[in-house]
């Protein structure tokens, strides 16, 4: 009788153990699917990938994420490929925060709107705002995000940490701190993702992620850490000018 509850007792410990294994595999990973998929793709095919050339820098490339936004991606490509984004300028960059390359008064490029939308019954929710990130944001006065220009993340995670120190002796959290200056109400799983990955969580939920830097986070970071005016415009000193944009699918 001994021998039966003591084996009994071990089924049930081991059925607890399948239980709570099959639970935890579950449980919403904190990465954001760019990121899952940069691994991913080094064993697949069919990824386009985006090499973005500037003048003095180097290169900065790209994976597309087309099966999340397809509008942006193809809006993105067909201007690129048709060399729109040529000799254009990076015309802001902010340190800790992003550069915007591209057109700021253009809207048409040979007779397209340059408008990119996220599509209905597309999610672009699990894409984030991170370091590296591809993006259209709003555009003004327009529905839809501005596909003329573009911006890339540069703000890492050490950004998020000091900003997250400072508000401490505000006795502000971060959360409250979004939702009171931009109006966004980030959850506290979103906000682990920004204190690991970096990035801009002001602007998640208003731009489009449609790629993610794979290779030349240096030229990133020397483009964002350059002299800009003093007029708190952030426009470079310098020129910083886009050779070309380059579509390659592997």
């Amino acid at each position: 009788m001994k021998d039966y509850v003591f084996m009994h007792f071990l089924r049930l410990i081991f059925l607890c153990f399948i239980v709570i294994s099959v639970s935890g595999c579950s449980v919403k990973k904190q990465v954001p699917v760019q990121i899952s998929d940069i691994s991913d793709a080094k064993d697949a095919t069919g990824t386009v990938y985006a090499t973005v050339n500037v003048r003095g820098y180097g290169s900065m490339k790209f994976m597309l994420l087309d099966k999340y936004t397809p509008d942006a991606v193809n809006i993105f490509t067909e201007a690129a490929k048709e060399g729109f984004f040529n000799e254009k300028s990076i015309y802001m960059a902010i340190k800790d925060f992003c550069f915007i390359a591209g057109s700021a008064e253009d809207r048409e490029f040979n007779g397209k709107q340059l408008i990119a939308r996220i599509g209905e019954g597309i999610d672009n929710s699990s894409c984030y705002p991170v370091k590296g990130a591809l993006c259209f944001t709003e555009a003004l006065g327009q529905a839809g995000y501005s596909a003329a220009n573009f911006t890339v993340i540069q703000g890492g995670s050490e950004f998020i940490a000091g900003l997250e120190e400072l508000l401490k002796y505000k006795k502000v959290t971060l959360a409250e701190y979004f939702k009171q200056a931009y109006g966004n109400e980030i959850s506290e799983d979103d906000l682990k993702i920004f204190r690991k990955y970096g990035g801009a969580p002001w602007l998640y939920g208003h731009c489009i992620v449609f790629g993610q830097l794979t290779e030349g986070e240096e030229v990133l970071d020397a483009i964002c850490n350059c002299e800009v005016t003093d007029d708190s415009g952030f426009v470079p000193i310098e020129d910083i000018v886009i050779e070309n944009i380059t579509i390659e699918t592997k």
